[in-house]
């Protein structure tokens, strides 16, 4: 053991001793970079080699999408637009074929026959009432009306428009002509005598041809409204609308009632010779209506139908005028000037004159369309109603309470009857109409 030791030694000895022999060398440089990595496919099978966690490399960026040009808007499309002065204002226009029904004039008994020797007072045996005592028949009037109007704005939320309408006068006429003598041998025009109080007759036929009664009557309603209108609820096929504007309305009637009695009578030279005399009672009535008009329109489209339902109601004042007029002409056989008299029968210097009478009144309306439509055309069918809760009607202006004393003669009357005073009921007009609407 000692010598392996002390051979160990000496070659120690002897490598130290050859190290020393040789020229040192400078030492490189110290550099902070990681040594470099050895690659892993030289690397022995089984050595274990540490490195560093690296990083997974970023995802690239998504490319840019490539701006692809919209395709052309046909010329069809329907393009949504800022109100401009060309598309601000929509206008239309409608016109309509009115076929309407005022209410009918009352009328006050006007002739009574009797055959059975009686005179023809109301109550007395055998007695009828022939005209009068009734309504004067209903007839339906033609007429037009007429609208302009506009809506503003392109989603039409406001609009204003106008109409006027007018119907045709209507005519009645009546006569006792029809009743001859064969018939009905005494025919009288009824009236209440003031001094009795009870019914009592002005004959206009004794026996014989005596004479005649005559009576018609007329009818004009007209008018016209403003309204500006404004959606307050609108959804797909269903629109409500408020209304705000102003009505005027004028119904102006008239009775005209004619009695021609012919007499034998003695004249001055104490013969006998015929006399004529025509007595003429005039009533004509106007109502003037104006005031302020409220209320909503409702529409309803159903695909190329529709339907418009109109309710309004008018406050204002209505100007009610009466005039009445008498007057009497007697001409006598063999005399050259007729005797002229400012008196009727039913209208003498106690009621006769202008009376003019305002309060106030209000009106309602109701009216309904139903129709088709056809790009910016219409055609419909409607209904109106109006109704006015003031009015004076003629017939209802003569007092049957009549002082005939001194009326043979065309004097004027002694007593306060006729009365003057304006009776009040009411008017309404109603009816079917046929139109067309054009928008542009």
């Amino acid at each position: 053991m000692t010598i392996r030791w002390f051979a160990g030694l000496l070659l120690g000895v002897v490598h130290a001793a050859l190290a020393l022999a040789q020229a040192p060398e400078e030492m490189p440089p110290l550099s902070l970079s990681p040594p470099p990595k050895a690659p892993l496919g030289s690397v022995m099978p089984g050595v274990v080699v540490s490195q560093a966690l690296q990083p997974l490399p970023e995802p690239p960026p998504p490319p840019l999408p490539i701006p692809v040009a919209p395709p052309l808007m046909p010329e069809r499309t329907t393009r949504v637009v800022v109100d401009s002065p060309a598309t601000a204002i929509q206008w239309w226009g409608r016109a309509e074929y009115l076929m309407w029904w005022p209410k009918q004039q009352p009328l006050i008994p006007l002739v009574t026959g009797n055959n059975d020797g009686f005179a023809p007072a109301i109550g007395s045996p055998g007695t009828a009432i022939l005209i009068g005592n009734s309504s004067v028949n209903a007839l339906n009037v033609p007429g037009g009306r007429y609208t302009l109007g506009a809506n503003i704005g392109t989603a039409n939320r406001f609009g204003l428009e106008a109409n006027y309408f007018s119907l045709a006068t209507q005519n009645s006429y009546y006569s006792s002509a029809g009743f001859g003598p064969d018939v009905f041998q005494f025919l009288g025009v009824p009236f209440i005598s003031p001094e009795s109080n009870q019914e009592s007759s002005f004959n206009i036929r004794l026996f014989g041809p005596g004479g005649e009664l005559q009576a018609s009557t007329s009818t004009r309603v007209t008018g016209w409204e403003t309204l500006l209108s404004m959606n307050l609820y609108e959804m797909p096929g269903f629109r409500i609308q408020g209304l705000a504007g102003y009505r005027y309305f004028l119904a102006n009637e008239g009775l005209l009632i004619r009695t021609i009695t012919n007499e034998r009578v003695f004249n001055q030279d104490e013969n006998i010779v015929n006399r004529q005399t025509v007595r003429t009672d005039e009533v004509l009535t106007s109502n003037r209506f104006q005031g302020a008009t409220f209320g909503t329109r409702t529409n309803i489209d159903l695909g190329p139908a529709f339907f418009e339902l109109d309710s309004k109601v008018s406050f204002g004042n209505v100007r009610q005028v009466v005039q009445r007029n008498g007057n009497s002409v007697t001409t006598t056989e063999g005399e050259t000037d007729p005797v002229a008299a400012t008196n009727g029968l039913f209208v003498q210097s106690t009621n006769a004159g202008k009376f003019v009478n305002s309060q106030y009144a209000v009106m309602p309306e109701a009216g309904m369309k139903l129709g088709f439509t056809y790009r910016a055309a219409k055609l419909f069918f409607g209904y109106n109603v109006l109704y006015l809760n003031q009015a004076v009607r003629p017939s209802d202006q003569l007092d049957r309470t009549v002082d005939l004393f001194n009326l043979p003669f065309g004097f004027a009357s002694t007593s306060s009857r006729p009365s003057p005073a304006i009776v009040v009921s009411d008017f309404w007009v109603q009816g079917v109409s046929f139109g067309f609407e054009l928008r542009y």
